[in-house]
């Protein structure tokens, strides 16, 4: 059975206050572990009007209050914006709040634009560099003996699971290397997906961590149980990937498909082939999509972000995609 799980970046619509975005997101996470989904992902970005996860650990602290048993954790934590020792102590401190159920995904991008990154932490982006920070990871959740001169406290022996993040194939090349589980961003970079998965699944080392690859497949979900009703859910997706296609900040858009008439063609052309993977349209649309995702990509876990101020639709997307997905799986 293919595993489900939500990611989020916490939103912020027109007309919304940074708490309401906030607020939105506990109520999501509250909901989707009582659908039954297994993860619960916030990502981390900086410098968008549009995207409150920028203290991401703190964001995951307030759900992990909120909730009872879905794991939660960042999708994830931009690596060259911090230190390891600085992740290795503030998970650690996560998961003594709240044991087995903290989950760490590492990016090497910074998750922003580079004057940002260089204001948050100027580190290492290359791909040594990155897993040599990955290493430092596993060291300082690792057991006592394993340790050096500087501890992280209270991470040691708290084996807080570690995912790569990616969206290209570079980061495919590292988790296979590390032999740690992999979760591609098919919600905003599909182009890369068919190849980064090749390299993972071909080229995998097992590790004390993981003995085969474990591929977490993340698209973007607007089911609803109307056709219509998904099309002005989805508008609100696609005017985001505009915006940020055309460098514009601000707050996200509400439904609106009129903004598809104003589009020019270029746009129209990056939306077909750039705009992600969806899970699109009603439960027999959505079944549809699924079925051939399935076919071809055999995921192992797929993680479904869906944008909507209205905690109702979003309930419903989350609800359809779980019921079209342990159907047909």
């Amino acid at each position: 059975m293919v595993k489900l799980s939500a990611l989020n970046l916490f939103p912020v619509f027109l007309q919304d206050q940074p708490i309401d975005a906030i607020r939105r997101g506990r109520e999501l996470a509250q909901i989707v572990e009582k659908l039954g989904y297994d993860r619960y992902w916030i990502a981390e970005h900086h410098n968008s009007p549009g995207v409150i996860s920028t203290a991401t650990s703190v964001l995951i602290q307030y759900v992990l209050d909120a909730t009872e048993n879905i794991r939660v954790g960042a999708g994830g934590v931009m690596l060259p914006n911090h230190t390891p020792l600085q992740v290795a102590e503030t998970y650690g401190m996560l998961d003594v709040l709240h044991p087995g159920r903290v989950d760490l995904s590492l990016g090497r991008a910074p998750g922003t634009d580079t004057e940002t990154a260089q204001l948050i932490y100027h580190g290492e982006t290359s791909e040594e560099g990155f897993k040599d920070g990955i290493r430092a990871l596993q060291r300082y959740f690792g057991p006592a003996e394993s340790q050096e001169s500087v501890i992280a406290v209270p991470a040691i022996d708290r084996q807080v699971p570690l995912y790569i993040l990616g969206s290209t194939t570079t980061s495919a090349q590292i988790a296979a290397d590390l032999g740690l589980p992999y979760a591609f961003a098919g919600h905003f970079s599909p182009n890369f997906l068919d190849k980064a998965i090749e390299i993972y699944r071909e080229q995998f080392v097992p590790s004390e961590y993981l003995q085969e690859p474990y591929l977490i497949l993340a698209m973007i979900g607007t089911a609803q149980e109307t056709t219509e009703k998904a099309e002005e859910m989805k508008s609100i997706w696609d005017f985001h990937s505009i915006q940020i296609a055309r460098g514009e900040s601000g707050q996200i858009q509400t439904p609106d498909i009129s903004f598809y008439n104003h589009l020019t063609t270029v746009e129209k052309f990056f939306l077909k082939t750039r705009g992600g993977i969806n899970l699109y349209g009603n439960p027999e649309e959505v079944a549809n999509v699924w079925k051939d995702i399935n076919t071809k990509y055999h995921p192992d876990e797929v993680m479904i972000v869906s944008y909507s101020p209205e905690i109702e639709q979003l309930e419903e997307s989350y609800r359809i995609i779980k019921e079209v997905i342990t159907t047909h799986s």
